[in-house]
This record gives structure tokens, C-alpha cells and sequence, in this order.
């Protein structure tokens, strides 16, 4: 095995020793034998000094990238807010000007129902009264003997009934408020969503299948997409969160697996992470959501040889019971 010899000259070449002896430079200057390989300690510096000035300038862009990405949550959020606001606003507008309209309706009945029944009250007073009073001089009449003023009396009974008497209410206290259909107060209770798209904090994985693969098995991973608030995000959508979803599988020997990425059908907000192992042993899952990890990852699953069927049939019978004869579990049949 050959080494490397860095000299000290000022070039800080390969190569640079006291030894003023003239070698040719495909030659080690320390150990005599042929250089295989040369490196530039200034060269590599340099180049990583650039990479570096190359990531420095990249942190700042991502830096300044991010505060872009702050400022334009704050105007997002101050534009749904205003826009919530304002829809409230509407909605309690028309409902306060249903109510006006409402009530001033009633106040019409009110008005009505009122002066109708006052009008029937009077005339049904003023009936009473003459009743009173011819009542009151036919009894004066009736009282004496002189009969030549009955019939002027009869006359004055028939006069009473001339004019129909109502004497059922000319209204009645039908007034109702007609209640609206109780899906109208679940459809305003339910008015308007808040969509924000997935948050890794709130995201996790579903049920303990996960943890099982088999190697050489087709395994699906489903994790439940939430938003901050906690509520499901709805994957029926083109994008449905999707898109912000990053999965690695990483196998035992370091190689990272093919992954496919879909939505549920028939679960809400639930996606599928599907990979394929190849090896045994443990595997490195982990799901991000635009670079952050969600609950529960990173993860370590066992993948696991599973059942091989031809290899169990080549075995053949390893034990059985209940077969006919005489021995340990076996049964001896008697006939009658």
C-alpha cells in the first residue's frame, strides 16, 4: 500500500521535500514507489470554501425564503379572517333584517286581530244595551193590564233581530311561528371551512399493521391527515395534502426503497404509503410533511420472512391424530 507524502514547500504541491534529488512526479517522494493518487490539500480546500459560500447563500435564501413564507401566513390569515368576517356579517344582516320583517308582520296581525275583536266588542255592547232597554219597557208594558201596547212591544222584540248578532269571535288567536327545517340551523352551525392543509403534529399513522411487513410483500403504511386544528383534510380534492407528503424507507444495507404515494378511497383524509422490502430486518420509516416529521416518526418496522408454502409442503406430514390403529393417538374402531 502506497501513501501519500504532503510536502511544506510554498506551492504546497504533492511532492514538496527537502530532498533536492530530481523524481518523476508520478513517483512517491517519501516512500519511493508510484503515486496513484494525488491530492491538493489547497485545491480541496478552496473547492470546500466555495461549497461553502455555495450553502452559506442557500441558508440565507431559505432563510429569507421562510420569513416570505411567515409574512405571506400573516396576510392568509388576516384575509380568511376578513373574509369570515364578512360572510358572518352578511349572514346576521339578512338574519337581523328576517327578524325586522318578521316582527313587523306581527305587529300587522296584532294590529288587525285587535281592531277587529274591538270593533265587535263595541257592537256587541251597543246590541246589548238596546236589548237592556227594550227588555226593560216591554216589561213595563207586559206589567199592566192594558193590552192595546203589546203589540207595539211584539214590534219591538222583532226589531231586536233584525240585525244579525255575531256572537263567536270575529278572530282567533292563530299565531304561530313557523320554525325552520333543524338542517338550516346545522347548515348555518356548519357554515364555512377552514382549509390549511395538512400539519405534521396533528398527522399519524393508522393502526399497528405498520410495524409487521413481510419481506418480498408489497407493504402499504396509511397515515391520517389532519390540519392544526385537528380536523381531517379531505383528500378528494386534486391535491388533497398530498402533494406536501414526503416518505423514505431506508433497507438495513443503507439503500432507500421505491415508494408509491395515494389517497384512500374509502376512508377521509387517510393516504397510503406503499413500498416493497426486500431484506430482513429493521428498515427506517419516516413521513414528512414539507420537511417536518409527523407523530410517530421516525420509525423503526421489522421486516420479517414470511410463510413459504412450498417450503412447508416438501416437509411433509409433520404429525397427525385421530387416524385409525392402535397406537398413541390413534383411534380403534369397533363394529357392531
Amino acid at each position: 500500500m502506497t501513501a501519500n507524502a504532503f510536502g511544506t514547500g510554498e506551492d504546497g504541491a504533492l511532492g514538496g521535500s527537502s530532498d533536492s534529488s530530481p523524481r518523476p512526479s508520478s513517483v512517491c517522494s517519501t516512500h519511493d514507489a508510484k503515486v496513484f493518487c494525488s491530492c491538493d490539500v489547497r485545491a480541496c480546500v478552496v473547492s470546500l470554501l466555495a461549497e461553502s459560500r455555495r450553502n452559506e447563500r442557500s441558508i440565507e435564501e431559505a432563510v429569507e425564503s421562510v420569513r416570505t413564507m411567515s409574512e405571506r401566513v400573516d396576510a392568509s390569515v388576516q384575509a380568511a379572517a376578513s373574509e369570515l368576517r364578512s360572510l358572518i356579517h352578511l349572514h346576521m344582516s339578512a338574519l337581523e333584517e328576517r327578524k325586522r320583517e318578521l316582527l313587523q308582520r306581527v305587529d300587522t296581525i296584532r294590529q288587525s286581530k285587535t281592531k277587529n275583536l274591538k270593533a265587535q266588542a263595541e257592537n256587541l255592547n251597543a246590541a246589548k244595551a238596546k236589548f237592556a232597554q227594550t227588555i226593560k219597557s216591554v216589561e213595563a208594558v207586559t206589567a199592566e193590564d192594558d193590552n192595546s201596547q203589546l203589540a207595539s212591544a211584539f214590534q219591538e222584540l222583532i226589531q231586536l233581530y233584525a240585525t244579525p248578532i255575531h256572537l263567536i269571535p270575529h278572530e282567533n288567536d292563530a299565531v304561530k311561528f313557523s320554525v325552520p327545517d333543524n338542517q338550516l340551523l346545522s347548515q348555518i352551525r356548519a357554515l364555512g371551512e377552514l382549509e390549511s392543509g395538512p400539519c405534521a403534529r396533528q398527522c399519524h399513522l393508522v393502526g399497528e399493521g405498520y410495524k409487521r411487513p413481510i419481506r418480498e410483500r408489497q407493504c402499504i403504511v396509511y397515515v391520517q391527515l389532519r390540519d392544526a386544528c385537528g380536523e381531517v383534510v379531505p383528500t378528494d380534492r386534486a391535491d388533497g395534502g398530498v402533494r406536501d407528503i414526503t416518505a423514505t424507507v431506508i433497507a438495513p444495507d443503507g439503500r432507500n426503497l421505491e415508494i408509491h404515494i395515494g389517497r384512500s378511497e374509502s376512508d377521509p383524509g387517510v393516504i397510503g404509503i406503499a413500498y416493497y422490502p426486500i431484506l430482513d430486518g429493521q428498515h427506517q420509516l419516516d413521513i414528512r410533511i414539507r420537511g417536518v416529521s409527523i407523530s410517530g416518526c421516525p420509525a423503526v418496522v421489522d421486516v420479517r420472512h414470511g410463510r413459504n408454502y412450498a417450503e412447508i409442503a416438501a416437509q411433509g406430514e409433520l404429525f397427525s391424530f385421530g387416524k385409525e390403529g392402535s397406537a398413541d393417538g390413534e383411534l380403534v374402531f369397533k363394529s357392531n
